[in-house]
């Protein structure tokens, strides 16, 4: 059988917003590539702060930001988490799947994520 040249699947950097997702998934529309959404909970706003400032194309948005310096250092590993798990949800539609990050073995909180994805 024929093989068609091209990827397989497609995943961006890790998301944090549905802007860029919606536009890439957008101007894929036609090329029927699987879209695979990376997912991982920010745990900090330091964490947050420091991906929206230090790291080239990944963008954190302020309403994002705003929440994870709200939560404090107590509640932001929930604040995340949160977070992830409203994106994963909301991206369903967008994406044919969820390529999950576990940080720091934290198996409870990988769980939620796949549920989220599911």
């Amino acid at each position: 059988p024929e093989s068609r040249a091209g990827p397989r699947s497609i995943g961006p950097r890790p998301a944090y917003e549905m802007a860029a997702l919606r536009l890439m998934a957008g101007s894929l529309a036609d090329e029927h590539v699987p879209i695979l959404l990376p997912a991982t909970a920010l745990r900090s706003f330091e964490e947050a702060d420091s991906l929206a400032h230090e790291v080239p194309e990944v963008n954190i948005p302020a309403s994002t930001l705003a929440a994870m310096e709200q939560a404090g250092r107590r509640s932001a590993r929930d604040a995340g988490l949160d977070l992830a798990v409203a994106l994963l949800r909301e991206a369903r539609s967008l994406v044919d799947g969820a390529v999950i990050t576990m940080t720091e073995g934290d198996l409870a909180a990988a769980r939620t994520l796949l549920a989220a994805a599911s």
